[in-house]
């Protein structure tokens, strides 16, 4: 088969501070029957879009291409099967010697999918349309159900595989446990820990530091890292937990629930962990969430998020022009951002009618961006990647901004699910326009 070893130029950038890339350990596997060379500390996902693979998934109702959105494993965007197992995320899934993924939901190849006919008549299939439409004559359902299994679902289960299911189980006991590995999670850990209690520091990420790990520009705040750039912060904030011998970190877990007496569930690969805690700290942070527009899911269209992680982690460069869009000065935070790694922002596309100009204005003004407030975006144009976006401007003005890359940065949304689960009362404040917790149990 062919061999895609040689990495796509313009894509794989030399890996920054903070990076999870192993350079010099080349790692071999194959994606629909291609052999794609990666690098130590690759995902499968950063490996692919590095060599030019940007349909990685199609939808699964009308087969749309899907590409990375996110790089943190939460959109569905990215599911393959690997060594026979469905469903794996690849954008948080390191590659391994002769490992082999598999297309899902796409037949006879991800970028010609005949069954992605039914978008084009998408009229024809409402929500729902099966269970109104197959039902007569009652004989034929044994074939309607056959073909729509065929045609649903995002993986396929192979009933003559044998997966390894082992799972190990670990018990801990706490006095404080920590979610979330992000600064306000480390300094927490650091200041109980200094306090003579036990504590365990549980992230989902590889490393410590959280959206500080994409950050070029300085942080303030905590004496211990003010001043530093973020991805400096983050590796200051991961020195300082190792060497604190009262902290147990763990990384690549993910708190799945919170019960009664301080039980918290844990996964960390196959290991379950069952930590005994007597008291909880919540430091789960923010995410960006997609904007909503006509055709937002076509690849090409990213959270800005997803743009710096596989920068900044994996040194990927997924384009070299943007357009950024949002309704919040993160979004200008991150368009600075883009820029300070190498991508021109040409336009920036705030909703917001009458946007303050933040400081970041200044760089990118003298960078030539266009600014866009009191602006809607209507869709997207392109096809199996974008190609432009239709906006319409405050004065009524409708136009087309052509780009190849679109970065999604509106207002960040607090990641409250675990409190919520906690027992945690959940209020709007107005003010951020989020739910946010605002009081729980005690020991919370």
């Amino acid at each position: 088969m062919a061999d895609r070893g040689r990495q796509a130029a313009g894509r794989r950038r030399p890996a920054p501070a903070g990076s999870e890339l192993r350079h010099g350990e080349s790692v071999k596997f194959r994606f629909d029957g291609r052999t794609h060379t990666g690098i130590g500390g690759d995902t499968i996902a950063s490996a692919l879009t590095a060599d030019d693979v940007d349909v990685l998934s199609r939808s699964f109702k009308y087969h749309r291409p899907r590409a990375v959105l996110c790089a943190a494993g939460r959109c569905p965007n990215c599911l393959v099967e690997v060594d026979g197992e469905p469903n794996v995320r690849a954008c948080v899934t390191p590659i391994a010697p002769e490992m082999t993924v598999r297309r899902q939901n796409a037949w006879p190849s991800l970028r010609l999918d005949l069954l992605s006919l039914t978008d084009r008549f998408e009229r024809f299939f409402p929500i729902g349309f099966y269970y109104k439409t197959f039902i007569r004559p009652r004989r034929f359902w044994p074939l309607y159900e056959a073909v729509l299994r065929r045609i649903a679902g995002l993986g396929r289960i192979d009933i003559k595989a044998r997966p390894d299911l082992h799972q190990r189980r670990r018990d801990l006991h706490a006095t404080v446990t920590v979610v979330g590995g992000g600064p306000a999670g480390c300094l927490a850990a650091l200041e109980a820990a200094a306090g003579g209690a036990r504590v365990v520091l549980a992230d989902d990420g590889t490393a410590l530091g959280g959206h500080l790990r994409l950050r070029t520009r300085r942080v303030s705040g905590d004496e211990r890292i003010d001043g530093l750039s973020g991805t400096e912060a983050a590796a200051r904030l991961a020195k300082l937990v190792a060497a604190e011998p009262r902290i147990e970190h763990l990384a690549a877990a993910t708190a799945i629930g919170i019960y009664d007496d301080g039980l918290v569930a844990i996964a960390q690969g196959r290991t379950f962990i069952r930590v005994r805690t007597d008291r909880l700290v919540l430091a789960t942070g923010a995410a960006e969430r997609p904007a909503l527009f006509d055709a937002n899911d076509r690849p090409g269209i990213m959270l800005a998020s997803g743009i710096l992680r596989l920068h900044h982690l994996h040194g990927v460069r997924v384009g070299t022009r943007a357009v950024v869009l949002t309704d919040d000065d993160h979004g200008w935070r991150q368009a600075a951002e883009l820029h300070a790694v190498g991508i021109v922002v040409s336009a920036i596309v705030d909703s917001r009618a009458a946007a303050a100009q933040p400081a970041e204005s200044t760089d990118l003004r003298a960078a030539g961006t266009e600014l866009l407030s009191g602006t809607t975006v209507l869709g997207s144009e392109g096809g199996r990647r974008v190609s432009g976006l239709r906006v319409r401007t405050a004065d009524g003005t409708e136009r087309t901004l052509i780009t190849t890359l679109v970065a999604m940065a509106p207002r960040l949304e607090p990641v409250v699910t675990l409190a919520s689960q906690a027992g945690l009362t959940l209020a709007f404040e107005p003010r951020l326009a989020e739910w946010i917790p605002v009081a729980g149990a005690a020991d919370v």
